[in-house]
Formats: C-alpha cells, structure tokens, sequence
C-alpha cells in the first residue's frame, strides 16, 4: 500500500529513519577536535568513530533493501535501475 500524504510521510520518516540519518551525517572531523581538547578520551573516541562508521552502514543497507524492494516488486528493467542508482 502507497501513502501519498506528504504530511505523514515526514512525521513518519522523523520518527523512524531521521535520528540515525542525523547522526550518520556528523562530520568524523567534529570528532577529532573533539578528542584533541581532551574532553573524551581517546578510547572513547574511536568507539564513536566507529559507531557512526556503523550507523552510515546501516543508512546503505536500507538503501539497498528499497532497491531491492523496486527490483522485485515493480516492473523495472535493470536499466532503469541502474539509472536511479
């Protein structure tokens, strides 16, 4: 099923997929200067970096899951697929 409100489609997309999108977007650099004026320490600096690493992983992943989702359920030829890629 299609939802074409547009209003629900933002409430629903702020309450599910923003935060990790939000997060993923932080530059790794933040971080780095974060670390160097020894706010954090170093351990913890590089779990961050590593859990943004994972989180922009995550953001691909779903990505892929929708193309997917057109590739199997909907006509689209591989051209046409590889054109929205």
């Amino acid at each position: 099923q299609w939802e074409f409100r547009q209003r629900y489609i933002a409430c629903r997309y702020l309450k599910s997929w923003f935060p990790l999108d939000l997060v993923s977007l932080i530059p790794f650099d933040l971080v780095s200067f974060l670390s160097a004026s020894g706010s954090m320490s170093t351990a913890k600096v590089v779990k961050l970096v590593r859990l943004l690493r994972l989180l922009k992983l995550v953001r691909l992943c779903r990505t892929l899951r929708i193309f997917r989702h057109f590739e199997l359920h909907m006509s689209i030829t591989y051209g046409k697929l590889a054109l929205l890629k």
